[in-house]
Order: structure tokens, then C-alpha cells, then sequence
């Protein structure tokens, strides 16, 4: 018999124009195997859905009417609470936060790379620039983080939620930005775990 947890309702909200966000969280749920629903919003109607929201930002979690807001905070909720048995359910309090992190600085790379990607053509080229110089940054400092080759770094070489969002970035750069190979030639071991991540995805 299912579980209470197992026959819980999800839905995720995004916006229809810039679905990366709610994409680290759809990865997350493709690989532990959850069924969810969808649900995209045209900015042209945010204002209205706006004051549906928890915090006034999406993506946005519903979980049997509960919500949750905040693209870091819903990657964690969904990966403890729906992971059990798939993903790495750490409970040392310094590594969670350590993950967490991670995550963190995979959002704010995200951000400038929309910001680049939406920008007026007389603005393209210093969010370019803005662009790449901080993703350069934070990246070597999460390919210091990551082991060689890619591995998982969950015990026993489990899969972890931030690993999940990391890879996921990756695959937005990859798909967004034009010179991503100029970006990520660079991390090896990023791309590795991005690599080994994707081959966990159902094919669609």
C-alpha cells in the first residue's frame, strides 16, 4: 500500500518563457521517478498569478495545496522528502549546507545568464562579458568540489540534489549561451558529472 508521502499530489509552476528554474527541479523529480504536474505562466498574466505565489517569485511547489517557493529551497524539499533510497539523504548538518551552496551559486550563475540571454542588443555585450567573467569564477570553485571524473560525491558514491542542479546549469548554459564551449572547456570534472547525471534522465 502507498504511503500518505507516495500518494501526495504535486504540481510546479514556472514561467512559460524561462522554464530553467523549475528545470533543476524537474530533473530531480525525473530521476528519483515522481510523478508531477506541470503548470507554465506567460509573463503577461504574472501580475495576477503573482499574489498566488508564497513570495512573489516563482518556480513555485504544490504539494497537496501547500506551497513552496524558492528554487533552492523546493530542489531540497523534493530530494529529501521524495528521494529516499535514489539520492544521498546526508544528514550532517555542514555537508547539507555545503550542498546547498552549490546550489546557491548555480542560481545566481542562471540569472546572469538570462539576464545576457534577454538583454537589449546595445546591452548584449557588456551582460556578456558580466556573464562569463562571473560564471568562470564560481564554476572553478565548484570544479574544486567535484571529484575527478565526475563521480558522485553522496556516501558510497550516491547521487546528490545540488550535483543534480549543477548539472542541470550546465545543460542550460550548453543550450542558451553560444560560446558555451569557450565557458566550460575549463571544468572537466563538471562536464563529466554532467554527463554521467544526463544518462540518468528518462528519455522523452
Amino acid at each position: 500500500m502507498a504511503s500518505a508521502i507516495e500518494n501526495e499530489k504535486i504540481t510546479l509552476t514556472y514561467f512559460q518563457e524561462i522554464s530553467a528554474r523549475g528545470q533543476f527541479v524537474t530533473a530531480i523529480l525525473d530521476i528519483i521517478g515522481r510523478k508531477y504536474e506541470l503548470k507554465s505562466i506567460p509573463h503577461g498574466k504574472w501580475e495576477t498569478e503573482k499574489l498566488n505565489t508564497p513570495f512573489g517569485v516563482l518556480p513555485v511547489l504544490d504539494v497537496d495545496g501547500k506551497k513552496i517557493g524558492g528554487t533552492v529551497t523546493i530542489a531540497r524539499f523534493v530530494a529529501e522528502r521524495y528521494g529516499k533510497g535514489k539520492l544521498d539523504q546526508e544528514s550532517d548538518p555542514f555537508i547539507s549546507a555545503y550542498y546547498e551552496g552549490q546550489a546557491d551559486i548555480s542560481n545566481e550563475i542562471l540569472v546572469k545568464l538570462y539576464t545576457y540571454s534577454f538583454a537589449k542588443e546595445e546591452e548584449k555585450e557588456d551582460k556578456r562579458k558580466a556573464f562569463e567573467s562571473y560564471a568562470k569564477d564560481k564554476l572553478s570553485f565548484l570544479e574544486k568540489s567535484i571529484k575527478p571524473g565526475g563521480s558522485f560525491q553522496g556516501k558510497e558514491g550516491k547521487l546528490t540534489w545540488s550535483e543534480i542542479v549543477i548539472s542541470s546549469l550546465l545543460r542550460d548554459i550548453r543550450s542558451v549561451y553560444p560560446n558555451h564551449e569557450e565557458v566550460l572547456k575549463e571544468f572537466p570534472n563538471l562536464r563529466a558529472m554532467c554527463e554521467n547525471i544526463c544518462r540518468l534522465l528518462p528519455k522523452k
